[in-house]
């Protein structure tokens, strides 16, 4: 059911006048390294199977998020849509003017305009509701001088952590700026939930954690990390089944109200949060001190 349209987003985007809707033609262009306005090399290895063409900066909210984001209806779930586009979009921006990833010919990096295209996703690879964002690092950016630049992001594979807590933090005000009731989780504070939304209903959309865990069980650990969980999760992933978005909300609804979270609550707790505005939130701490 995934595949939304995609959005090419990023101050490199912007420079070259191709922000906006993805299209194969411009795509394809970034992948091989082509300048996507005249179709020419930008580098001497484009076009080379051996060039690495781009990196996955996937961003997910959490499972109550996701499910609120389930029950809702177009409208609603566009709303939540745009505010996780802007969020990532707000943290791709702290990314690019904070952290040198630019690789010049003297092999120092620098700042640089990034382009990166964006992808929003539903489900988990189990069906359950998962709402993330593939954000397409190209391996293309544009230096203060408009040349191409091709990327290294080992700066943004050590910030991966802050630039993650960037954007949970961004996620969760603009859901209270809309007037949505957020609150931290008591073991992990810098995850954030929806207090209306049960753990007995995110436990109903749930079914890969609970796969994880099994697994954990079946390996006899009784004491394991996040790390330990990532690496179950990556080696026991299925592929994803295709199906209808009709087929799937409709199933995701349905076992919603069974749960007593349904799409009629969904709408109460959205026209809740429209009369009842936004929130007062505190601003996110300075970029700075993050990255």
């Amino acid at each position: 059911m995934d595949g939304k349209t995609g959005i090419l987003l990023g101050d490199g985007s912007y420079h070259l006048g191709i922000s906006g809707t993805v299209d194969t033609k411009t795509f394809n262009s970034l992948l091989r390294g082509e300048d996507p306005v005249t179709g020419m090399a930008a580098f001497r290895n484009s076009g080379l199977d051996s060039r690495t063409c781009m990196w996955d900066m996937t961003y997910s909210v959490t499972k109550s998020q996701s499910t609120l984001y389930s029950q809702l209806d177009e409208n609603g779930q566009k709303e939540i849509e745009d505010i996780l586009r802007q969020s990532v979009i707000q943290t791709m921006d702290h990314v690019q003017r904070h952290l040198k990833v630019g690789r010049n010919g003297k092999r120092e990096k620098e700042m640089c305009k990034l382009i990166f295209s964006t992808f929003v996703h539903e489900s988990s690879r189990e069906g359950d509701p998962q709402l993330h964002l593939h954000c397409l690092l190209h391996n293309m950016g544009i230096d203060n001088n408009g040349n191409y630049v091709t990327l290294d992001i080992q700066n943004i594979f050590k910030a991966k952590k802050s630039i993650g807590a960037i954007f949970r933090a961004t996620f969760s005000q603009k859901l209270m700026e809309f007037g949505y009731h957020v609150e931290r989780e008591e073991e992990r504070p810098e995850f954030t939930y929806i207090p209306e939304i049960s753990s007995k209903v995110c436990a109903r959309f749930s079914k890969r954690r609970q796969q994880i865990i099994q697994s954990v069980q079946d390996k006899g650990l009784s004491h394991f990390s996040a790390r330990t969980l990532e690496l179950i999760a990556r080696s026991s992933r299925k592929p994803k089944t295709k199906r209808s978005r009709e087929e799937v909300l409709l199933q995701w609804r349905t076992a919603g109200a069974a749960a007593g979270f349904g799409p009629s609550q969904a709408q109460e707790l959205r026209k809740e949060a429209q009369a009842r505005g936004p929130a007062t939130v505190k601003s996110l701490p300075k970029k700075e001190t993050i990255l």
